[in-house]
């Protein structure tokens, strides 16, 4: 999802508006906090009970402060809309417990969430994932509840996985939402695997679909791996996706992803006798397309990993629709205010992810392994033009406490998607694991 459609949607629900100071919402916090848990811990002795007492019980925890700074540019129609520039506090517990038996386990990961801008504050508990898994045979496995599930080996895009665009790979301490899942998978031979897969809730990401189903082969040899899926929402036809990797040598690896889909609804401006000068016209997408990228890896000695992503959206808009929203979008920003604000918002939205139908990335990575952890990644408009520069770091201050942060910078005409509103965004941290 792109930076401008994620300000907009997380403002749509309520998550950008509030205020204060953390210390004091420490205390609603932990009043909140303290039924999810017991809760959870309830679910979890219930299934302990039924089988009989035995078990075993496993936990973690992290509490994530940030701090983000989000800065529009000027005059620009995320800035009208969206009330940018902005800076969000945020207060996150994110507990983790875990019961399991040698065919039954039960994971909960409730989240209360403290976020604080704009005057305001908001506090939210949730459960941002927690799932029953049954083994009830060898090489069988059943699961039911919310999760995160990601697959794929591209760093910058995911059009395989056709219930999650994104993967957060470019900052790991910003945490994904689970959808409501139900999934079967078979390991059918060594190599070989099968998974069915129902989705019937949105959960807590931010996903166009609340209902998909999909069936997922998955094959892994000694030197290399593929993927097949294929999956409908109901009511559509279904989609194809697919991923491969494979190592060439112990220092690089090449791999490619693709999807064959419908593309999605949208919004065609034109001008209109209105009180806006401006009509938005539905358009509905116009039948399928190819999402697809390629790309490999190349290890240093050094340990520093560099890797080339190259990909293609069929879903994109040609130049002369670009032309037009950014015709339509400088004329909007000009009206009175609250006159053209649904108008500019359906502009912004609506747009695809990626914009422009080529562009290609580049980033360099350092293994990780040590208490220093840093990787920054560029990617550039090859058909709209603009690019974003993106850095993260992150410092293990000890075996408890780490700080990290993450910069981007846009830069673009306002007929590239790097231009239509967010010019930077600064994000620092700390995570603390207490157990």
């Amino acid at each position: 999802m792109s930076l401008p459609s994620r300000v907009l949607r997380d403002r749509a629900a309520g998550f950008s508006t509030m205020p204060g100071r953390l210390h004091r919402a420490l205390s609603p916090l932990r009043r909140l906090l303290l039924p999810v848990l017991g809760a959870t811990v309830a679910a979890v002795a219930a299934a302990q009970s039924e089988s009989g007492g035995t078990g075993t019980w496993s936990g973690r925890a992290e509490v994530v402060t940030s701090f983000e700074q989000i800065r529009a540019r000027a005059g620009s129609a995320l800035a009208r809309v969206g009330g940018l520039p902005d800076s969000t506090t945020a207060l996150e517990l994110r507990p983790e417990v875990t019961w399991e038996t040698a065919r039954l386990s039960v994971t909960a990961k409730p989240r209360a969430v403290i976020i604080a801008a704009g005057g305001e504050r908001t506090v939210s508990t949730e459960l941002n994932e927690g799932w029953v898994r049954l083994r009830p045979r060898s090489g069988l496995s059943l699961q039911a509840g919310r999760e995160v599930l990601l697959w794929g080996p591209a760093m910058f895009w995911n059009p395989s996985n056709p219930f999650f665009a994104e993967n957060n790979r470019d900052n790991p301490q910003r945490e994904l939402g689970g959808i409501d899942l139900v999934r079967a998978r078979w390991q059918i031979s060594r190599a070989w695997s099968a998974t069915a897969i129902s989705q019937f809730g949105r959960g807590r990401a931010a996903v166009d679909a609340a209902h998909h189903n999909g069936v997922k082969f998955d094959w892994i040899g000694d030197a290399a791996s593929a993927g097949l899926i294929a999956a409908a929402a109901p009511g559509q036809r279904a989609s194809v996706h697919g991923w491969t990797q494979a190592t060439v040598s112990n220092a690089l690896i090449l791999y490619g992803e693709f999807g064959w889909s419908e593309g999605a609804d949208t919004v065609r401006p034109e001008p209109g006798a209105t009180p806006t000068g401006w009509l938005l016209l539905p358009t509905p997408a116009g039948g399928r397309s190819v999402k697809a990228i390629a790309g490999g890896a190349y290890t240093l000695l050094s340990g520093v990993t560099v890797t080339l992503e190259v990909w293609r959206n069929g879903d994109a808009w040609d130049a002369d629709r670009r032309g037009t929203v950014a015709t339509a979008l400088g004329a909007l920003v000009r009206r009175p205010y609250g006159m053209a604000d649904g108008q500019i918002g359906s502009l912004l939205t609506t747009p695809p992810d990626p914009y422009g139908r080529h562009r290609a990335g580049a980033q360099l990575m350092n293994a990780g392994e040590g208490r220093t952890s840093w990787l920054v990644r560029y990617t550039h408009g090859l058909d709209e033009g603009g690019g974003e520069w993106l850095g993260y770091l992150r410092r293990d201050l000890g075996d408890s406490l780490r700080v990290w942060g993450s910069a981007a910078w846009r830069s673009g005409s306002d007929r590239s998607g790097y231009g239509l509103g967010i010019r930077s965004a600064v994000t620092v941290g700390f995570t603390w694991m207490p157990w």
